[in-house]
C-alpha cells in the first residue's frame, strides 16, 4: 500500500497535474483573499472558502482523472490487479495521494492566517471550523472522481464526467430552496453535496454534516472498490 501511494504521489509532481492544481488554487485562493479579507476587512476565510467551493469542482477533476483511467489506456492495471495487493489498499492508496495533494494546497493558505494575524485578531474558532468544512467537501469530491476514473481509460471523459456529477449536485443546492414538496426538499438536500458545507462556513460545527461527508466518501470507495474487483476478476 506504501509503495503504491508513493508512486502516486509522486507521479502528481513528475507531471504538471499537481503543479497545475496548485497553481490554479493558489491564484484563486489569493484574488478571493484579496477581495474578501484584504479588502473586504473580513477576519475569517469563510468569503474565501466559500467561493473556493466552486473553484474546485473544475480542478478536482483535474487532479482524479489519471488514478485509474491512466492505467487502463497504459494497459498496465493489469499488472496492478494480479499483484499481491488488496483491492481497497489500490483503492485507498491512490484516494489519500490525490488528499494529500489536496491537503497540502490547502495548508499553503495558512499563510493568510498569518497576514489577517498581523493586522488585527482572527477568528480562528471559525477558520478551523471552515477548513474542517472546505477539506470534507474535498475529499468527498475527489472519491467521487476516484469512482469516475475507475470507469473509463480515457482521462478526459473521466475529467468531464466528474465535472457534470459535481457541477449537477452544485445546481441542486442552488434549487432546493424553490422545492414547495418538503420530502423532495429532503431528498435534493441530501444528493446536493455543498449544501452541508455551508453549515460550517458559518462557523456550525455539527456531527451530523461530518458524518454525512465521511458517509459519501466511504460509498463512493466502496463502488470505486467493486469496479476494480469486477475488473480483477475477469
Amino acid at each position: 500500500m506504501k509503495a503504491i501511494f508513493k508512486r502516486e504521489l509522486k507521479a502528481y509532481f513528475t507531471t504538471p497535474v499537481g503543479y497545475i492544481f496548485i497553481g490554479i488554487f493558489l491564484i484563486f485562493s489569493g484574488l478571493l483573499f484579496i477581495s474578501f479579507n484584504l479588502l473586504g476587512g473580513s477576519t475569517t476565510l469563510d468569503g474565501m472558502l466559500y467561493d473556493l467551493r466552486i473553484i474546485i469542482m473544475f480542478l478536482i477533476p483535474v487532479l482524479t482523472m489519471r488514478l485509474f483511467s491512466e492505467e487502463r489506456s497504459n494497459k498496465t492495471d493489469r499488472l496492478l490487479l494480479t499483484a499481491p495487493v488488496k483491492i481497497f489498499d489500490i483503492v485507498l492508496s491512490k484516494f489519500l495521494a490525490a488528499v494529500s495533494v489536496f491537503i497540502i494546497t490547502l495548508l499553503l493558505t495558512s499563510m493568510y492566517i498569518i497576514v489577517i494575524a498581523s493586522h488585527t485578531a482572527p477568528s480562528y474558532a471559525q477558520i478551523f471550523c471552515n477548513y474542517v468544512g472546505f477539506v470534507l467537501l474535498g475529499i468527498t469530491y475527489i472519491s467521487i472522481g476516484l469512482f469516475v476514473s475507475s470507469l473509463t481509460e480515457s482521462q478526459i471523459v473521466s475529467a468531464i464526467i466528474t465535472f457534470a456529477i459535481l457541477f449537477g449536485a452544485y445546481l441542486l443546492g442552488t434549487v432546493q430552496s424553490s422545492i414547495s414538496s418538503p420530502f423532495w426538499s429532503e431528498v435534493i438536500g441530501w444528493l446536493a453535496l455543498s449544501v452541508r458545507f455551508e453549515e460550517f462556513n458559518l462557523g456550525v460545527f455539527d456531527l451530523v454534516p461530518i458524518v454525512y461527508y465521511l458517509s459519501i466518501t466511504a460509498l463512493f470507495l466502496f463502488l470505486t472498490g467493486l469496479v476494480i474487483e469486477h475488473r480483477r476478476l475477469k
